[in-house]
């Protein structure tokens, strides 16, 4: 066993609580490459539950990795599905579709979108996940003025975070 198998190496008696605890820590922290490294070592090893996989996706996102953000949010929503927690799916699926549409990935953000949609239709309290419906919900060339506006306000920051020397904080404009 290598110096660095054994540094990370999870126990039985308390090592996935333990990274656990050490992921939700850096995530507080925006130590997010961290958090993404530690959370994507204890989902080799043991199931993480649906908080964990959302904190497993954002940390993927913020660090501009896109596809294991997917893949983790998807996750997320079919444990959130399985758990009868619609409410939460819809969550998942609504980011799953913003975030394609922002991609440009049109007929995958639909999709996403439409899912998030028919699983509100049952909820009959108001909540945020019903407001974040009427974001995409908008016209779409006013979305897509949005979408184009937003893109370059993060071109912008690219420049801000390299003349401010924190270029550590580009994951995310990297899209």
């Amino acid at each position: 066993m290598s110096d660095f198998e054994r540094r990370h190496e999870t126990t039985q008696a308390g090592g996935k609580s333990g990274d656990l605890a050490r992921a939700r820590r850096c995530c507080k922290q925006g130590a997010w490459s961290d958090a993404f490294d530690v959370l994507s070592r204890v989902d080799r090893h043991a199931r993480l539950d649906v908080e964990d996989l959302e904190r497993l996706a954002w940390s993927a996102y913020l660090i501009g990795l896109d596809d294991e953000f997917f893949k983790a949010l998807d996750r997320a929503y079919s444990a959130c599905l399985k758990a009868g927690r619609t409410i939460r799916a819809a969550r998942c699926a609504f980011w799953l579709g913003l975030c394609h549409l922002l991609r440009g990935e049109t007929g995958r953000g639909s999709g996403w979108l439409s899912h998030a949609r028919r699983l509100m239709e049952r909820e009959k309290a108001e909540c945020a996940e019903h407001g974040y419906l009427l974001v995409p919900a908008a016209d779409p060339e006013v979305l897509q003025a949005t979408v184009e506006a937003m893109r370059e306000r993060l071109i912008g920051l690219r420049g801000d975070a390299f003349r401010n020397g924190t270029p550590h904080t580009l994951g995310i404009l990297d899209r």
